[in-house]
């Protein structure tokens, strides 16, 4: 039995799986009727269409109030009188702040510690991205290795796609800064042949894109890019920062919605009964992850809920805690779930078995060694464990199809974690 190989979650293309197309919302519903002024700062909201074909988009970041977001993105369509990038943070920010200003008064009565400042900053993030440009859902597309469309163009939190595709973005943008370079020039030299050139052929070679244009249509299209980029820079910095740690094996602690680069599918995690005992340790495989994402529209409760409602069959006590856990999950944030397996002998055949784990919303950062998985590639003394591990493994695949031998020690019920002594000479005893 050999165990998987346990590296950092890649930063390569294939970071993503089918499951993350949740990372792209079809804003489709109708503009709300709930009525909202425009902030300083922000793009007004123009009821009209604009006509003037001589009107270009502002290639910068529109920021708009959560409760003006259904009225500037109207619908399945790009709009051009608005801004390339539209961004919103989530909805009844106003209303949160007011609560955590009195759980915190409350919490100063009790003398007790807050974390409101970190909650409050948080909750004033942008939690959804309009690409409201069709040459940046064209390039963006090309990035990420999907075809993205005007009617499904909004990006939410935490951003997958360009998490997962943050080396390809930017090397896009790097090559759009080289092409404008060599356009600006190539027009910069045309400007200059132009005074050595006759009227007449001048006029010639009018009929055909100017070198002075090319250069143009390449500024417009980095300085489009450049907005992105700029939003991953800034609005992003703290999704990339635990991104780094990831990568760099130095992250200690992480908050609850960056659960999913910490587990990613195909990765190889320990489960420790005691975390100072290598020993005593179980090497499970990901499957599959899901949740672990805000409610946006909070104060509206859905009839159906993908990952609350969900349903599965209970094959012990721990399946049937993850079921109450998920259930019992607020309305702020959906429970994040670890679908994954490990090698099991069920007494006649031996093959992998499922194992669910399922993490709770929780306030702040919590040490990634008191989770219920610890990844592999993080643990200091991985190989040893691995060693121990194999180990044990060829000696469970030897003893597992049936051998006279004779048992010394301890069995342990895997539904209740009872354990019981047990010395008697062993033929097939499955029990054990």
């Amino acid at each position: 039995m050999s165990l998987v190989g346990n590296h950092p979650p890649s930063t390569s293309t294939d970071v993503l799986n089918k499951s993350d197309v949740e990372d792209v919302v079809d804003e489709s519903s109708p503009p709300s009727s709930q009525p909202g002024g425009t902030k300083e700062g922000t793009t007004s909201v123009n009821e009209t269409k604009n006509t003037d074909p001589a009107k270009t988009q502002e290639a910068k970041i529109t920021r708009v109030p959560p409760e003006e977001w259904r009225r500037v993105k109207k619908g399945r369509k790009l709009d051009l009188d608005q801004s390339v990038l539209i961004t919103s943070s989530k909805v009844n920010v106003k209303a949160n702040l007011r609560k955590l200003r009195r759980e915190s008064a409350i919490r100063k009565k009790k003398g007790e510690s807050s974390q409101n400042a970190e909650v409050s900053q948080q909750l004033d993030v942008p939690y959804r991205l309009a690409i409201n440009s069709q040459y940046l859902l064209h390039a963006l597309g090309e990035c990420i290795g999907e075809e993205l469309t005007e009617t499904q163009n909004v990006f939410v939190r935490p951003f997958k796609y360009l998490v997962g595709h943050e080396a390809e973005i930017r090397q896009f943008y790097a090559d759009l800064e080289s092409a404008y370079d060599q356009a600006e020039a190539d027009a910069q030299a045309e400007v200059v042949q132009e005074k050595e050139t006759s009227e007449d052929e001048i006029s010639a070679e009018t009929e055909h894109e100017t070198l002075r244009e090319i250069a143009d249509r390449a500024k417009r299209q980095r300085d489009e890019f450049r907005c992105l980029i700029e939003f991953m820079d800034h609005d992003m910095a703290d999704i990339f920062d635990v991104k780094r740690q990831i990568s760099n094996k130095t992250i200690t602690e992480i908050a609850f919605e960056n659960l999913w680069q910490l587990f990613r599918p195909g990765q190889t995690s320990y489960l420790f009964q005691n975390r100072d005992d290598h020993r005593r340790c179980q090497a499970l495989q990901i499957l599959h992850v899901t949740g672990g994402r805000e409610v946006f529209d909070s104060g509206k409760k859905c009839s159906f809920d993908p990952v609350r409602d969900r349903e599965w069959d209970s094959e012990t006590e721990s399946e049937e805690r993850c079921r109450d856990i998920v259930k019992a999950s607020d309305h702020e944030s959906t429970s994040f779930i670890i679908d994954s397996f490990h090698i099991d002998f069920d007494g006649f055949r031996m093959g992998p078995r499922p194992k669910r784990f399922v993490i709770s919303r929780y306030v702040g950062a919590r040490p990634v060694k008191i989770l219920p998985l610890y990844p592999s590639f993080l643990h200091p003394n991985d190989s040893q464990v691995q060693e121990i591990l194999l180990h044990r493994g060829k000696k469970f695949t030897e003893l597992a199809t049936g051998t006279h031998r004779k048992y010394d020690g301890f069995t342990i019920r895997e539904s209740n974690q009872t354990t019981r002594g047990f010395y008697n000479y062993v033929i097939a005893d499955t029990e054990v």
